[in-house]
């Protein structure tokens, strides 16, 4: 496992040092900087799933499949910010066709008291309701960094980039002219996809073929959402729903961090760790992903994940990595080819699963 995971932070660094040679820019995607930024995404999503289990009589090999309804939502402006993410999963497994259903939520509500520094309230839930397993955390907290949508840049740098390629430009742009490019695209809710090409062409002061107005309606359509910053938080709260019955204050501490390397490539991790007042156990789960873009029709992520529970004289922890390609059949379809491999405490071999998955994006 820890030749495993050289492999792969070697294999980001490498990623890391080619995309800033490929793209040459003076200018860096993060360098965006919007007075509000908004995401709102809601998908369909549903899989084919082969699981190889950790024991060698295999008796909990299986094959299943889910239906996924995942959604999220979040806006950061100069002074008040919040986040909502929810997801809805059904599980078809067995030959008995059974059913099993599940749903996971959470939201932050915060105010910024100074640039970067905040407070904030918010909620956590696993489970059902009505439904026994139900766990539902109500926290409070601060913390301090920020969150930024760079998708209106990483755009931008594409549509140049795309310009050049087709003659329309002799040159690239210049950093400012970039600038107002990605201000632009950043009203497309506002101007519609029509309105933010023809603000183009005036920006710019030519007009664009056609060949050119059908690569920057892709590049426009298809770009996924870019992020850059990061932020760190310390909350305590109180486990209101408890599946054990066993209320009691709960401390968490949370880091999250993500960066475009260019406008196909970014880095995103996460750290969450979680323990109950007073502090007789806790659950650690950190994690880093690389995602690339190969194409207007195809890209590729990968992944490592770390999960410890710390208890009373015992702990246990486990190590998963997943590459995954994603593959675009319309504006709103795409399929996914998964596999995954895991090893922990207890394993008496890797444990590994392969999913061919589809995601359709309602909005």
């Amino acid at each position: 496992m820890e030749m495993v995971k050289r492999w792969f932070v070697l294999a980001a660094a490498f990623v890391v040092g080619w995309s800033g040679t490929v793209w040459g820019q003076s200018l860096s995607v993060c360098d965006y900087v919007s007075p509000k930024s908004q995401f709102t995404s809601l998908s369909l999503g549903g899989n084919y799933h082969q699981f190889n289990d950790r024991y060698r009589d295999n008796s909990g090999n299986t094959m299943s499949g889910n239906l996924a309804l995942t959604g999220s939502t979040w806006e950061e402006g100069p002074e008040w910010g919040y986040r909502v993410e929810g997801s809805a999963r059904l599980r078809l497994s067995g030959t008995t066709a059974t059913l099993d259903y599940n749903l996971d939520s959470s939201g932050q509500l915060h105010r910024y008291v100074s640039d970067d520094i905040f407070m904030f309230g918010g909620f956590n839930s696993t489970g059902v309701p009505g439904q026994s397993g139900l766990s539902v955390d109500a926290l409070a907290g601060a913390g301090w960094g920020r969150y930024r949508d760079v998708t209106p840049l990483a755009k931008a740098l594409k549509i140049d980039a795309i310009l050049q390629d087709k003659k329309v430009l002799t040159q690239a742009l210049a950093a400012d002219k970039l600038k107002e490019l990605a201000q632009t695209i950043g009203k497309q809710r506002e101007l519609g996809l029509e309105g933010v090409l023809k603000a183009i062409e005036q920006s710019l002061g030519t007009s664009l073929n056609v060949a050119s107005v059908l690569a920057l309606q892709e590049t426009l359509l298809t770009t996924p959402a870019r992020f850059c910053g990061w932020d760190v938080s310390v909350a305590v709260g109180y486990n209101v729903i408890n599946p054990k019955g066993q209320n009691s204050a709960v401390i968490r501490a949370q880091a999250n961090y993500a960066k475009a390397l260019d406008p196909n490539t970014e880095v995103v991790a996460n750290a969450t760790w979680r323990a109950p007042i007073p502090m007789n156990d806790s659950t650690l789960d950190a994690s880093a992903s690389l995602h690339r873009t190969l194409s207007a029709t195809a890209d590729l992520s990968a992944g490592y994940r770390y999960h410890r529970t710390q208890g009373p004289g015992n702990s246990s922890e486990l190590h998963s990595l997943d590459a995954a390609v994603h593959m675009q059949l319309q504006s709103s379809l795409s399929v996914a080819f998964t596999l995954q491999a895991s090893y922990g405490t207890g394993y008496e071999e890797p444990e590994w699963s392969f999913d061919i998955s589809f995601k359709y994006d309602l909005f």
